[in-house]
């Protein structure tokens, strides 16, 4: 994540926002601990990380859970798009 954090940063025109992932259904506390260990090394080289985006329908309900998360995105449910 910091290479690529890294490359995005000191690309002309870019810049790194964050993290975003979108855990499989029941695996959001796994999830957590790798953005939560991504956050830490991005900041121990220098790099903010002012966003982690979290998201999914199935697990919604627990997305209080998420201390790391700072946005959660709710999956397409509600588009009913499969």
């Amino acid at each position: 994540a910091v290479a690529l954090a890294r490359e995005i940063d000191k690309a002309r025109g870019l810049a790194f926002g964050g993290l975003m992932t979108y855990p499989a259904a029941g695996r959001a506390a796994e999830a957590e601990t790798w953005l939560a260990d991504a956050r830490n090394a991005l900041a121990a080289s220098g790099l903010a990380c002012e966003r982690i985006s979290s998201g999914g329908t199935p697990d919604m309900w627990r997305a209080g859970e998420a201390s790391v998360v700072t946005e959660y995105r709710p999956g397409t449910y509600i588009y009913l798009d499969r």
